[in-house]
């Protein structure tokens, strides 16, 4: 998952996404206006359930966003042999 906006820390570990009531998606990066982070393969989220998702700063709290923001799981097959 690849999130856009501002203000974010340049480290890792002072970002959390936090997916559902508390799924903490793990970082791989981070700058000052992208956070980037991966859905492990064994996360217990249900993948036919739209997520609504937040990011939180350390120690500023919850990011503000212009709404509420959701995702559903969308399959995509790329090949088949």
């Amino acid at each position: 998952i690849t999130i856009t906006g501002t203000d974010f820390s340049t480290t890792t570990c002072e970002n959390i996404v936090l997916i559902g009531s508390s799924y903490k998606c793990p970082i791989t990066n981070a700058t000052s206006t992208q956070i980037t982070c991966q859905i492990g393969t064994s996360s217990s989220l249900n993948a036919k359930s739209i997520q609504s998702f937040n990011v939180i700063r350390d120690r500023q709290g919850t990011l503000s966003n212009d709404g509420l923001i959701q995702f559903q799981f969308q399959a995509k097959i790329t090949n088949v042999s």
